[in-house]
């Protein structure tokens, strides 16, 4: 069973797995740059990364509402999908 994503949440879905992708990727810089100081164990690096991850996912699902309800309450016409 394929889920379908209609095109009008397109740029929402883009920008939800850019600002995740991101926010990863700074953990990871961050990481890098401090890596003297934190616990190098693999369950202290996983549980870092997981609160993170659950702050990030947090963060990003109060942009994706606004951008949600402003898609579903704009019609289709306004929202100029002619290029997809």
């Amino acid at each position: 069973m394929k889920i379908t994503f209609p095109k009008r949440f397109l740029l929402l879905k883009g920008f939800v797995l850019l600002f995740l992708g991101i926010s990863i990727l700074w953990s990871v810089i961050f990481l890098i740059w401090n890596f003297t100081e934190i616990d190098h164990g693999i369950v202290a690096l996983a549980t870092v990364f997981m609160i993170g991850l659950f702050y990030d996912i947090g963060t990003v699902s109060f942009f994706a509402l606004i951008g949600s309800l402003y898609f579903l309450a704009m019609p289709k016409r306004l929202i100029c999908l002619n290029h997809l």
